[in-house]
């Protein structure tokens, strides 16, 4: 802004306005520098990585009057020049320009740092006859336990969703294939849970379950699955009619020999209409669930709905039934005697030769032949 003044006639009289003006100074008033923030700087390495220490330094229009170098310090006053000519550092000076006048880079490189390196501090240093300047560059190691590669993040990520699938997998088949593998345990380590129980057999089969003696279960139970148990797998059974002397109390006889036993073993007939029958099922299943002192097998022989069935039956649980599927489960190595060995008591089993397995039992309606096939 400006103000001009003049005198008329006596009077004064003044004009102003405005006028931008810009001063531009000379290029030999601006003193040389190294550009950037601050006058130090700390640089993370790890041990054999190349490293290059950049400076860069404004000299103007006196690079003639300037010198540009590094030096190294161990932390005392001795400062060590970095020799152009050393033989594992280089030193790389280049030159650019602009309006203001030449700028200056100078390039350190160290190559495969070691230990060694890490000890001292590097300076880049700047003289002239207008001023000094300098910059520190210091060196440490990297923390590996706070910086994580990318790499190695993705590796660890995929590994533990594969280690978790395995797991997931190997739950899955170990519950799958549980029977199998407590058979193959039980088989190797020749586990034996019978010793000191004070028991005499390791099931009582239930055979007055049915309301008629020719009916298709009692067959079943007499000429198919009591001989299996016994004759091959070795198991000892309690059958009433045939193990208890008469002339006895029913009652009496009937607890007696299921506190003797470690399993009941009830085929699940068509009705349970027989007072035997019905104390039978009803004391088995207090000793089983209340006294704990015996545990239900429950064989489902028939594919027909029951036409009565004791409420009592529908607490047992789903891992204590057995289905039996006709001539699917005829070979001893199906999942139907498989099942059974898994739910009876673990013990050494003596089986029977081939020749003996391979013997013929007559079928409950006394027209098909069974004919077992070795495991």
């Amino acid at each position: 802004m400006y103000i001009i003044t003049y005198m008329y006639n006596g009077q004064n009289y003044g004009v102003c306005g405005k006028k931008l003006l810009k001063v531009k100074a000379h290029k030999e008033n601006i003193k040389p520098r190294i550009n950037g923030i601050g006058n130090m700087t700390e640089l993370e390495v790890e041990i054999g990585q190349n490293l290059s220490l950049k400076c860069e330094a404004f000299v103007g229009d006196l690079p003639l009057y300037v010198n540009l170098y590094w030096v190294m310090t161990n932390g005392s006053n001795t400062e060590y020049h970095v020799d152009y000519c050393t033989s594992f550092r280089d030193k790389l000076c280049m030159e650019t320009t602009d309006d203001k006048g030449s700028i200056w880079i100078s390039e350190l490189h160290i190559i495969n740092v070691s230990n060694n390196d890490i000890k001292y501090q590097y300076k880049c240093k700047l003289d002239s006859f207008k001023s000094n300047d300098e910059r520190l560059i210091t060196i440490k190691l990297k923390d590996k336990s706070q910086d994580i590669s990318k790499k190695v993040f993705t590796t660890s990520i995929a590994a533990s969703i594969i280690c978790t699938a395995c797991i997931l997998i190997l739950v899955g088949l170990c519950i799958l294939f549980r029977i199998q593998i407590v058979l193959l345990y039980r088989s190797i380590s020749r586990v034996d849970e019978t010793i000191g129980d004070g028991k005499e057999y390791d099931a009582y089969l239930s055979l007055e379950s049915f309301s008629t003696f020719e009916s298709e279960e009692r067959r079943f139970a007499l000429q198919t699955l009591a001989p299996v148990l016994e004759d091959y797998f070795g198991y000892k059974l309690c059958i009433f009619e045939r193990d208890v002397v008469p002339g006895g109390a029913l009652v009496d006889d009937m607890n007696s020999f299921l506190e003797k036993s470690r399993r009941l073993i009830i085929v699940l007939a068509k009705d349970f209409t027989s007072c035997k029958a019905m104390y039978e099922l009803e004391s088995g299943l207090y000793k089983a669930m209340v006294e704990r002192k015996i545990k239900v097998i429950l064989i489902e022989f028939t594919q027909s709905e029951q036409s009565f069935q004791p409420e009592s039956l529908q607490l047992l649980k789903m891992k204590s039934k057995v289905k039996w599927k006709g001539d699917k489960s005829l070979p001893l190595n199906s999942t139907f005697w498989k099942k059974i060995q898994y739910l009876m008591p673990a013990k050494p089993i003596k089986t029977c030769s081939s020749s003996l397995a391979l013997k013929t039992i007559q079928m409950a309606n006394n027209k098909d032949i069974l004919i077992l096939n070795s495991l």
